[in-house]
């Protein structure tokens, strides 16, 4: 695992880097004119120290956050930063799109400000958000706010106040049809930040960065925005317009001016201490030591990947967890979020020459600057996942010698497998589940409870191929009313095999697997009809999993080929089954499950621990009154 270092470099001269440190003769603490604090050293002519001009020298270094994927399962030094970006569809609402679908993504609710009612600018009035309230056209007609040019200006800029406990809040995202969690993990300083908070001063640095015109630092042909923090310490009147930011902050009041001569004064005398605890001197700068550098705060800026369009941006403190909720958010926009650190470098401007005794003289001027640094950057979309293959039932009426009844319902289950397309197009499908599924954690065939949509092909011989079936298409089918099963009849007649395969289609386009081929014959016995059914293959496909993960609770049931009712079988003479119940079988399966022993082994991903859980499956035949005549 190659873990990478952010380098800034801006001093170009090329001294030589001295070994040893010279003796330093005489060394002061000098006001400087920004009233913080300057350092003079005095040293004996020396071949080691040589005359330099006036140079800044903001040499630093961070380490670039890895990919949640990257380091797990890794044996990893603790402070290796790791991010993720991670969009979640937790269910289907229509109207939830619908109504907000035209809109630009910041009319859609904040989830902080819809959650908390402290900060205002709810744009639902509503008791909460929840399933029943996202499916509801007119609850959310009645209930939606748009909000105002100033409040949607301000919602351009979201900045978390240090203060605010936005955390807690987190566990009501399950709430809402779908959002992005952004998450990052990395320990950093908090001197600054800290003292800046006591004083509540945090969002005002924030606010005068935003509005801020910044300079340029060039490191290794790169440029980095930087904020003289030097002048806002000294010249700041501390004081925040809110024209454009949003402050989530249910205790932020804004100082008054007897308070502000002492906030000054009191940060200004905690910036001395700290330049005079970490500024380096000058073999520190010649030996290309790196400044002290303090993370202050985080921009994590919102993007539309595919219009490059600026949607949003979030500040957020630079704690050792970041962990935030999107909700202003659409479906299927790929969304790409950057983030950069705001870095406070105690820096340096300094300058050795020799003064009127001959002596050489290092003057180093303090140059304190938040400098940008891009942290990582990843995209995402938000998508439902497509549903697992449909359950299918055939169906016929023993009198009927035409036609037989085929029912499809949409499989309560989920798993993981390849996806297998009718079309090279559908490929692509794969590219938005990826996107969506980055850290490798959800499975690709997700149940979804909505009004169902079935594809149909029938065959009148085994394919060869999955692209040919394509071209056997008979239709789509759903309810007339939202269900996730519905039926059809399809006829078939007297002794000729056909084949079937269908497929389910969720609300948003995304394709199921296709079934098994199903290979259908009705046959006639007497006066009555009944139907052989079997499985085909194109070619033997592994439909089932070695490993899953899970959370907290397990489900184990038989797959559907093992619990469909072989109708083929014969019934007696007088056109029953009754006491023929222990000679029936269940299922269609090559290989029945029934009668056999499985052996599930459940290991902990914390400690390693494992427990084995040993299954037999049996099929209970419960004989009725009949069975006993």
């Amino acid at each position: 695992m190659n873990i990478k270092k952010i380098r800034i470099k801006d001093n170009n001269l090329q001294l030589d880097k001295p070994k040893l440190p010279e003796k330093t003769k005489k060394l002061e603490y000098l006001l400087s004119d920004d009233y913080l604090i300057s350092i003079k050293e005095i040293f004996e002519p020396s071949r080691i120290i040589s005359e330099s001009p006036s140079t800044s020298d903001h040499r630093t270094s961070l380490t670039e956050p890895m990919h949640l994927t990257q380091v797990e399962n890794k044996n990893t030094l603790r402070g290796v930063p790791t991010f993720y970006i991670r969009p979640t569809f937790n269910y289907l609402s229509l109207d939830w799109e619908a109504k907000l679908g035209d809109l630009d993504e910041i009319q859609s609710p904040l989830f902080y400000s819809q959650e908390d009612g402290r900060l205002g600018d709810m744009s639902f009035e509503v008791p909460r958000i929840d399933r029943q309230s996202t499916k509801s056209a007119k609850l959310l007609e009645r209930t939606f706010s748009r909000k105002s040019n100033q409040i949607f200006n301000q919602h351009k800029n979201i900045l978390f106040g240090p203060s605010y406990s936005y955390k807690p809040i987190n566990s009501s995202k399950k709430n809402y049809p779908f959002y992005i969690e952004i998450n990052l993990q990395n320990p950093t300083k908090q001197s600054f930040k800290s003292r800046l908070k006591e004083l509540g001063l945090y969002e005002l640095l924030i606010e005068d960065y935003v509005q801020e015109t910044k300079q340029t630092l060039i490191s290794q042909g790169k440029e980095y925005p930087i904020f003289d923090f030097n002048n806002w310490v000294s010249n700041s009147d501390f004081q925040i317009n809110e024209e454009n930011i949003k402050i989530l902050s249910a205790s932020y009041t804004k100082p008054n001016n007897f308070f502000y001569n002492l906030k000054k004064l009191n940060f200004i005398g905690f910036t001395r201490q700290m330049i005079k605890a970490h500024q380096r001197k000058t073999f520190g700068i010649l030996n290309r030591v790196d400044c002290f550098n303090e993370i202050m705060f985080y921009r994590f800026d919102k993007y539309d990947n595919t219009t490059n369009r600026l949607i949003q941006t979030f500040w957020l403190p630079a704690d050792e967890t970041i962990n935030f909720i999107d909700t202003q958010v659409k479906y299927g926009i790929r969304y790409r979020y950057s983030c950069v650190a705001h870095v406070l470098v105690i820096g340096a401007d300094y300058s050795i020459s020799t003064n009127e005794k001959g002596k050489l003289e290092s003057l180093i001027n303090p140059s304190l600057k938040i400098i940008e640094v891009p942290m990582f950057e990843d995209t995402c979309n938000i998508i439902q996942p497509p549903q697992p293959i449909p359950e299918i039932e055939f169906h016929n009426d023993k009198y009927n010698r035409e036609s037989i009844t085929v029912l499809m319902k949409l499989n309560a289950n989920y798993y993981n497998n390849s996806f297998i397309p009718l079309e090279e197009d559908e490929l692509n499908q794969n590219e938005l589940v990826s996107e969506y599924n980055k850290l490798n954690r959800r499975p690709y065939f997700h149940y979804e409870t909505e009004h169902a949509l079935f594809e149909i092909f029938k065959l009148d011989r085994i394919p060869k191929s999955y692209d040919e079936i394509d071209n056997y298409k008979i239709g789509e089918i759903r309810h007339n009313i939202p269900s996730t099963s519905t039926a059809i009849r399809d006829n078939i007649g007297i002794g000729k095999k056909h084949y079937y395969v269908f497929r389910s289609i969720n609300s948003h386009g995304l394709l199921s697997n296709p079934t098994p081929i199903y290979e259908v014959e009705m046959k006639e016995d007497a006066d009555e009809t009944f139907l052989h059914i079997n499985v085909v293959e194109i070619e033997r496909i592994e439909r089932y999993q070695q490993t899953r993960e899970l959370t907290k609770d397990i489900q184990i049931l038989p797959a559907p080929l093992h619990t469909i009712f072989d109708q083929s079988q014969a019934p007696s003479s007088d056109g029953t089954l009754g006491n023929k119940i222990r000679k029936l079988k269940l299922g269609i399966a090559e290989d029945p499950i029934w009668g056999k022993r499985f052996k599930f082994r459940i290991t902990s991903k914390d400690t390693g621990k494992k427990i084995d859980i040993n299954v037999n499956v049996e099929l209970t035949r419960n004989k009725t009154l009949e069975d006993f005549k």
